[in-house]
């Protein structure tokens, strides 16, 4: 058993309220020796194998998006700035309200990623997904100078799109205080229409908040509209 085994970590909450940091400890609960040195080989090969994994994950991606520019896709037009404009475009015109989450996504770099070949070596659907969030922090310390963090209100993104650049899914989710919002639009034809909107109970289950709702009207949205009124 290696001595990162003897350390637990400060639980985090994963609802949007405010939660803490990660703080490694022993198991007497006093804070974790860095200067250890089977801490620091402990920690040297976590390194290590996080840097080969990311290595990978760079080969796997560079091995995709070549695929996508030999069958024709421009894979150039997929950056930070055409999601950023992208998400931020799509909320303002479809679901404004969600911006109530925001603390400066627009400040984040947002993660792209080229999807792989179809299992019959084809071009899928989607071809690039792409994820952006923000999440307010704040850094507190405590009586004995320890620093930590508390988290507050974020925002996440979620973004597929087909091979001219055009959104196929969009979903975004706002957090405040412990409640969670989620919004799924998706494309009809031409058109980016608000599909559903609900929120995650105590017991993580998912609800409506307007079940059976026809995307075309403005249901759903008054619904999401009445939901964020009252959560803040």
């Amino acid at each position: 058993m290696g001595l990162f085994d003897f350390f637990k970590k400060k639980s985090e909450r994963r609802d949007g309220g405010a939660r803490t940091g990660l703080s490694y400890r022993g198991i007497d609960g006093s804070p974790a020796d860095f200067n250890d040195e089977e801490f620091r080989r402990e920690r040297e090969e976590q390194e290590r194998r996080a840097e080969e994994d990311a290595a990978r994950q760079r080969e796997f991606q560079n091995a995709n998006r070549s695929f996508m520019l030999d069958n024709g896709v421009d894979v150039d037009m997929f950056d930070a700035e055409k999601v950023m404009t992208d998400s931020l475009r799509t909320i303002e015109s479809i679901c404004p309200c969600m911006l109530r989450f925001d603390r400066g996504i627009s400040r984040e770099e947002p993660h792209i990623s080229f999807s792989s070949p179809t299992k019959t070596g084809k071009v899928p659907k989607n071809v690039v997904e792409a994820y952006v969030c923000h999440e307010e922090r704040r850094a507190r310390t405590d009586r004995h100078g320890y620093e930590w963090f508390e988290y507050g209100d974020s925002l996440r993104v979620s973004i597929s799109y087909l091979a001219d650049g055009r959104i196929n899914k969009f979903d975004v989710v706002g957090c405040h205080d412990g409640s969670v919002v989620n919004v799924a639009i998706r494309r009809k034809g031409d058109s980016l229409l608000m599909a559903s909107a609900g929120t995650y109970g105590a017991t993580g289950e998912w609800q409506s908040l307007c079940p059976g709702a026809d995307p075309s009207t403005g249901d759903i949205l008054a619904a999401l509209n009445e939901e964020v009124q009252r959560i803040y």
